[in-house]
């Protein structure tokens, strides 16, 4: 699914995506953080070899998204390191919870689970 920051979705068998494909692709084309071009930055996740947390940047700045992976077969906790974001919170994509800025920002995460967040902007508080 993630590939150098950049999402990708493809499906193991022939004929249509399935349902979560076809959200993380719509999801991909409606945030122009997540388009080819936008900027990835690595952010610490407590257990690198475990978790994996990102921060893509639109190519104009316009947009900041958190991307959160769990590589464990295992449920997890996943604690990322937010001090280096000026965000007054957090925007869940999949149902848009609003999470307010809290460091770390501890996540709970199925099996090879993963999250986006738009990162609200400072000026939007």
């Amino acid at each position: 699914m993630a590939a150098i920051g950049d999402i990708l979705a493809y499906g193991r068998w022939a004929g249509d995506p399935d349902a979560e494909e076809t959200w993380i692709l719509k999801t991909r084309r409606l945030h122009p953080a997540l388009y080819p071009l936008g900027h990835r930055r690595k952010l610490p996740a407590g257990a690198d070899d475990k978790h994996y947390a990102f921060v893509r940047t639109a190519p104009d700045g316009s947009e900041r998204i958190l991307v959160v992976l769990n590589f464990q077969s295992a449920p997890q906790t996943v604690e990322v390191d937010t001090s280096g974001l000026l965000a007054p919170g957090f925007v869940e994509l999949r149902h848009g919870e609003f999470i307010e800025y809290q460091n770390p920002l501890r996540l709970a995460l199925e099996a090879y689970g993963y999250r986006f967040y738009q990162i609200v902007p400072a000026s939007r508080s």
